[in-house]
């Protein structure tokens, strides 16, 4: 129960980093796309 729900943690922060990660990346090239 506890390694589990702990796994479900660290998947949980996974996604969310990545999330980020995929939304600054796309605000970087929207930025870029309109300093053009």
């Amino acid at each position: 129960r506890t390694s589990l729900n702990f796994l479900s943690k660290k998947i949980y922060v996974f996604f969310i980093q990545t999330l980020l990660d995929t939304i600054s990346q796309c605000i970087e090239l929207t930025i870029l796309y309109v300093l053009r």
